[in-house]
């Protein structure tokens, strides 16, 4: 409920059960690739990871801003 008051005061007009399925389809994920060089490849250095989040459609766009997801993110 608290979550659904923060995104109403923001203008967003959207149900509770439409909210958390919402949010609920954003992730993060990881992908993991070789060592960059090849130097560090031969000795078995560590893998490169990106993380990022899937596509976000409109709505989560505007729900991840409004809740400031981002700062949940990990670095």
């Amino acid at each position: 409920s608290l979550l659904h008051r923060s995104v109403a005061k923001a203008g967003i007009e959207i149900t509770h059960s439409d909210l958390l399925r919402e949010l609920k389809e954003i992730k993060e994920i990881t992908n993991y690739y070789p060592p960059l060089s090849g130097a560090e490849a031969k000795r078995g250095g560590r893998p490169r990871a990106e993380r990022t989040l899937t596509r976000l459609n409109r709505q989560q766009q505007r729900l991840f801003g409004v809740l400031d997801l981002g700062r949940y993110q990990a670095s």
